[in-house]
């Protein structure tokens, strides 16, 4: 009698104990099913533990037994794409599963059956008593397929939302040693300022509230001589990240990243701003205050918003960088106050009167002067332009005598 010759495949999603067992038990089922008293040759038994039945490529024995199904296995993109081999023959026929879940969770595994049968290879699911080799079969686990996708993502909303409401309840914060101005003491779960790389952090903020871009910044970092603790000097990167963490004004983020979604990328994406649980936190002291981290974060969005390019940006008034302190030499920054546009020192505004106490103006009143300077100036172009016209219409005269 020719035996059948047949693979195994088994799943479990977590190494927890219980799930360790369900394993075992899907291994000794199929030892004692498929063997040779049954009419059946058994030539290996595939499985991946701890993993998830959504995700293909990282499963390395169910693509093990594919290749060995006579399949070729391609990445595309971060997926992957899996199509019956020219060159390769089956070692078996039959792929064994105790149910559709082990399998996949995934409906985009009916392009991986398709492709077995190419191959003359067809998938047994033994708690159903279907199989691939069936064509009337195929609508009833397409079912099966999509129920299981279904649950899938149902399950991964849930534990999203348990995350959200784990991350509201705790004070903890999350980070390491590696966040420039600050010391982690972990035993305390708490951030504590470095003064001499907070002094950089603030110098940073500032001139990018001044108006100049990261790159810019960067330059300027450079030419102080003023590195980072690995003393190499600051990436645009590093200084993107600076003005963009929100642990700088003492606020506590999570839920800022979120893993791959499923039957989607594999990468890791920042989640909608929505999302972010942001709270303030006596584990963290601020460095510089919320209005100036709201304050830069509003020139930068700007900044990409209106594409300058690279160096200072000029902001939406027309008056940014034009407007210098006679006092200090600081720039003049626009301000709202109760709908009243005025201008006032930089250096004013984020350290007080102590360090510049020059007038602030309004933007009415910046303008009646720019009006009148105009208006005064446009009335000395008309009479240089009078007396230059009856300067060459006497020369003219006297020109023409000659003639």
């Amino acid at each position: 009698m020719d035996l059948k010759k047949v693979v195994a495949y088994c799943r479990v999603s977590t190494d927890k104990l219980d799930q360790e067992n369900s394993f075992q038990n899907q291994k000794s089922y199929f030892e004692a099913e498929l063997n040779e008293e049954n009419g059946y040759e058994l030539i290996d038994i595939f499985a991946d533990k701890g993993l998830s039945g959504t995700k293909f490529s990282n499963r390395k024995e169910f693509n093990r037994m594919l290749v060995m199904a006579g399949l070729d296995i391609d990445i595309v993109n971060g997926k992957s794409i899996y199509t019956a081999s020219r060159n390769k023959e089956s070692k078996f026929s039959y792929i064994y599963v105790t149910n559709t879940s082990r399998f996949a969770r995934n409906v985009e595994v009916v392009s991986i059956i398709r492709a077995l049968k190419e191959k003359g290879v067809y998938v047994v699911f033994k708690d159903l008593s279907k199989s691939t080799e069936k064509p009337e079969d195929e609508t009833l686990l397409n079912i099966f397929f999509t129920m299981d996708e279904q649950e899938s993502r149902d399950k991964s909303i849930k534990v999203s939302n348990g995350y959200k409401r784990s991350a509201m309840r705790t004070d903890k914060i999350h980070t390491n040693g590696n966040l420039y101005g600050y010391k982690f003491i972990e035993s305390e779960n708490r951030l504590e300022i470095i003064e001499a790389e907070a002094k950089v952090v603030r110098l940073i903020f500032d001139l990018c509230i001044e108006g100049y871009g990261n790159r810019v910044i960067q330059r300027i970092l450079t030419e102080k001589g003023i590195l980072t603790r690995n003393e190499k000097a600051f990436a645009v990167s590093t200084i993107n990240n600076i003005l963009r963490n929100v642990k700088y004004c003492g606020i506590s983020n999570r839920l800022t990243y979120s893993a791959p979604k499923l039957f989607e990328s594999n990468k890791i994406s920042r989640n909608k701003e929505e999302d972010i649980i942001y709270k303030d936190s006596d584990r963290i002291p601020a460095i510089i205050s919320k209005e100036i981290f709201n304050e830069a974060k509003e020139l930068r969005a700007r900044r990409l918003g209106e594409n300058k390019g690279i160096g200072k940006y000029s902001g939406k008034s027309v008056y940014s960088n034009k407007i210098v302190c006679d006092k200090c030499g600081s720039n003049y920054i626009s301000n709202m106050d109760d709908g009243r546009r005025f201008f006032n020192c930089c250096n004013k505004k984020r350290f007080g009167v102590n360090k510049c106490d020059n007038k602030n103006i309004s933007l009415s009143k910046l303008e009646m002067i720019l009006d009148e300077y105009i208006k005064n100036f446009y009335i000395y172009i008309c009479n240089k332009f009078k007396d230059i016209k009856i300067r060459l219409i006497t020369k003219l005269k006297s020109i023409m005598v000659l003639f």
